[in-house]
Order: structure tokens, then C-alpha cells, then sequence
């Protein structure tokens, strides 16, 4: 689990450190920096795992749109505390600066092309390159190759969603790599695995169940996977599924490869009050195997998450700002009780 994030330079975001717990409700204002920080583990995925080709600045149209006031003399600069270990990435446009790892056992400082790894030096390094992703290519020992492995995994493994309905329930071809992606198109292949191989998680089967759905999948003789809803037995096309349940079904699916981190911008669009209920409840069912990070403009999703959750996004200026609310949770509650307001209110107000 992720303990503390730290970014310099990315968008909005010109010095911001956040304490994270298991599960982070951002909660601020339009243009405060919530999608930012959301956006911040899909640059350091994209960083760490870039392929030959492929910019990881190229969502955002590269590096020039996404560094602090557009000013190129600037490093991103991003640190990661988690429990097992601490990393830290610089870039300059497409060019790693330095990266430092520590953990257990092992100290990995990269400056350029030159890396030292528990005091041994190794040259000649791509610079386009995350040290994690040469691992293989410079020839290290086996034992630092398994460690280093690690930490790329868990990194990589960072699953950022913008869902989109209309993507999510595209057909997709079975050739295709099985993975979600940022707008949730890969889903229907995910979730039709899951169902073929008798491991539809209890959790989605519920759900479908209480809402009165059943699914089915069919294979076109394009090769395209399609999943039909089954709504109170009406055999519902994927253009007329309504777009809550293509969003609930993309979460939860996307649970079920149990991420180690699950980022999701403004998780309750399309999404009725009783979904964003259920959904909170899943992510609290899997808080211990899935760290939760979420932005919100809701109410409603103020209102159904503890104090300690909550991470107050707000901007001076052209810089995001961040903190947590000052009072424990007990403490805040009865001060809710005694003046008869909600937390919602109590944020909006400018009370907490």
C-alpha cells in the first residue's frame, strides 16, 4: 500500500504530498487538481512501463501540456512511499534524470545512463528507459532481477479508470490482450473469462441478481465478444444497457483482478445513490488487498465515507493544495450530531 505521494511539476500539482490510507475520497472543486493527482499514477504506469514507440506523455499530447505553467525547465518529479519499499522517478520530457529505490536488502540510485545497485555501478542505461524496465537487459544477478521485477509489477499494475459506457461495453475481439483500460473497453473480455471459467466473483453475481439482470456472452464470426444484459428476462443489445450498470459492472470487474492500486475519477457519475452505496461497501470489502483512491464532487459520497478518508483538494493560484481533515473521526461526528449537520455540509460550509 501506497503510505505517502509526492508530486512536483504534473499539471497543477507544483509541490503536493498526500497521505494515503486504504481507501481516498478527493473531494474538491472543478479545477482543483483532483484529476491530477488521479492522472499522476497513470504518468508514473506509463513512465515505468514504456514501450519502444510509445510516448507516456502521449494522452496528454506530450510533455509541454502537463508540466507545471507549461514551463519546460521543469523536472516531474514523483515519490512513492509504500510499505515494502521507497521510489522516486525524474523526468525531463522523454529522459529519466534519476531514480532512487530503496527497500529491504537493496539501494538502487540511477543518475542518467549510469545506475549503482548495493554499490555496484552499471553504465550505458537508456535514458528513455525506467531502470525497472532494463532489468532483464543489464544483466544483473538473478536475485536483484526478482526485487527490482517486484517493484516494476506493482507499479505497472496501477489501474487508473475514466469510465466510459460506450467503450466499456464495446465489443472486443478475443484476440485481444485481457486487460481494462482507462475508458473500461476491455471489460467485456475480462468479465466473459470470469464467467466461461465459473469464477464470476459472488460480489457481481449479487448484484445482478438483486437488481433483477443476468448476463450472457456471444462470439461473432468477426471474432468480437458481445455482452447482453438479461433485464427481468428481456434480452437487452449492448447500445440500450443503461449506463450505471455498464459503469458498476467495468468496478467491479475491475476488482476482480485484484489491482494493487484502483484509481477512479469521478466514480459516481451515472451512478443512482443505492450504486454508489454498493460500491462503497465493495471497496471496503477489498480495502486490504486494494488500495481505493477516488475523486468526487458528490455529496452523497461525503456523506457515506468516514472523515479520515476524505482529502480536501483546493488550488491558490495556479497550485493544488492538499490536507486532510484536522478532527478524528470520533470527535467530528459528535460535532456533526450536536449542530445537526452532515459532512458534506460541513465541507461545503468550510466548517472541516
Amino acid at each position: 500500500m501506497i503510505r505517502e505521494l509526492s508530486i512536483q511539476n504534473f499539471k497543477s500539482l507544483e509541490n503536493v504530498k498526500i497521505e494515503l490510507g486504504k481507501i481516498n475520497v478527493l473531494v474538491g472543486p472543478n479545477g482543483s487538481g483532483k484529476t491530477a493527482i488521479i492522472e499522476s499514477l497513470l504518468l508514473i504506469r506509463n513512465l515505468v512501463s514504456k514501450i519502444l514507440g510509445m510516448s507516456p506523455f502521449g494522452l496528454w499530447w506530450g510533455y509541454d501540456n502537463v508540466v507545471f505553467n507549461r514551463d519546460l525547465g521543469r523536472n516531474i518529479v514523483i515519490e512513492i512511499n509504500s510499505d515494502e519499499f521507497y521510489y522516486l522517478l525524474e523526468v525531463h520530457r522523454e529522459r529519466f534524470v534519476k531514480e532512487i529505490l530503496r527497500m529491504k536488502d537493496l539501494t538502487l540510485e540511477r543518475s542518467e545512463d549510469k545506475v549503482v545497485i548495493n554499490n555496484e555501478e552499471y553504465k550505458g542505461l537508456n535514458e528513455e528507459y525506467s531502470v525497472l524496465n532494463l532489468v532483464n537487459a543489464a544483466r544483473l544477478p538473478r536475485d536483484k532481477v526478482m526485487v527490482l521485477n517486484s517493484v516494476y509489477n506493482f507499479l505497472t499494475g496501477i489501474m487508473v479508470l475514466r469510465v466510459d459506457p460506450y467503450e466499456a461495453i464495446s465489443p472486443i475481439h478475443a484476440s485481444e490482450i485481457t486487460a481494462i483500460d482507462i475508458k473500461g473497453r476491455g471489460m467485456v473480455k475480462v468479465l466473459h473469462n470470469l464467467y466461461s471459467e465459473g469464477n464470476l466473483p459472488g460480489y457481481i453475481h449479487e448484484f445482478l441478481k438483486e437488481e433483477g439482470y443476468s448476463i450472457s456472452f456471444k462470439l461473432s464470426d468477426e471474432g468480437n465478444i458481445i455482452l447482453y444484459v438479461n433485464d427481468h428476462g428481456v434480452t437487452v443489445p449492448p447500445p440500450s444497457v443503461p449506463s450505471g450498470l455498464i459503469k458498476m459492472l467495468t468496478i467491479m470487474t475491475a476488482l476482480a483482478l485484484k489491482p494493487k492500486i484502483l484509481a477512479i475519477d469521478e466514480a459516481e457519475n451515472s451512478l443512482h445513490l443505492k450504486y454508489i452505496e454498493r460500491l462503497l461497501d465493495v471497496f471496503d470489502y477489498f480495502s486490504n488487498d486494494t488500495q481505493i483512491i477516488l475523486s468526487t464532487h458528490s455529496p452523497a459520497v461525503i456523506d457515506l465515507v468516514k472523515p479520515s478518508d476524505l482529502v480536501l483538494i483546493s488550488k491558490e493560484g495556479l497550485s493544488t493544495k492538499v490536507r486532510r481533515v484536522n478532527k478524528k473521526d470520533k470527535e467530528l461526528k459528535e460535532f456533526l450530531v450536536k449542530n445537526g449537520i452532515t459532512l458534506s455540509d460541513a465541507y461545503f460550509y468550510g466548517v472541516i
